[in-house]
């Protein structure tokens, strides 16, 4: 009986000791900081500390705000007032002091410009918009009214960004099927360097032909 009685002690300290390892265990695969919630838990795609870029709607009023919590950095008394000039859909910010002794004054432009072009890169993106959607100047228009954004460009710089607009796409057709003829020069590799054009219609108005 006391051997049986020590081996059945011994067994329940086994099973303790088990318990107690499984136990430890389970701490170790759960620690304490362990929590299912899903409010505690943020992924990497959720942080994105890049740099900002791209194009944005930004209500001007809230922009000033943040600007008046600003000390003028000139004479370190006053705060930073800001002050727009409309250009299109772009605009020329100017940031001054409200101290009417300080002279400090800032500017900047909102948008960037084309290259070598004296126009701003979101009045042309729009007038392209426009156009892949299918409106004109007057949908534009309608669209920053019902937005609540100011009046776009007039009519007639309207149309100025739409012949640029159709003078790079016609310039980039052009370097394409310059492109695409080497390609089927150096394909077929023809005796003599001339590529021959054969049209549906005279006058290189159809759509359809044939390159050789």
């Amino acid at each position: 009986r006391e051997k049986a009685s020590k081996s059945s002690g011994e067994s329940e300290c086994d099973e303790g000791h088990v318990e107690t390892a499984e136990h430890q265990n389970t701490e170790k695969r759960l620690p304490a900081s362990y929590s299912d919630s899903s409010e505690n838990c943020t992924s990497e795609e959720e942080i994105d500390l890049g740099v900002p870029e791209g194009l944005r709607f930004i209500n001007i009023s809230v922009l000033a705000s943040v600007f008046e919590t600003v000390r003028c950095p000139l004479c370190k008394q006053g705060h930073a007032v800001l002050e727009e000039e409309k250009m299109g859909l772009a605009s020329l910010p100017i940031l001054k002091c409200s101290s009417s002794k300080c002279k400090f004054e800032k500017l900047f432009y909102t948008f960037n410009k084309v290259v070598n072009s004296q126009a701003f890169e979101v009045n042309r993106r729009v007038v392209l918009v426009t156009r892949n959607i299918g409106v004109g100047h007057q949908g534009l228009v309608k669209f920053c009214g019902v937005t609540n954004m100011l009046p776009p460009m007039q009519e007639n710089l309207f149309q100025d960004h739409l012949k640029a607009v159709k003078n790079a796409a016609q310039t980039a057709a052009e370097k394409c099927m310059s492109k695409a003829a080497d390609e089927v020069k150096g394909f077929y590799e023809p005796e003599q360097d001339d590529v021959y054009n054969y049209w549906r219609r005279r006058g290189f108005s159809s759509c359809y032909g044939v390159v050789t």
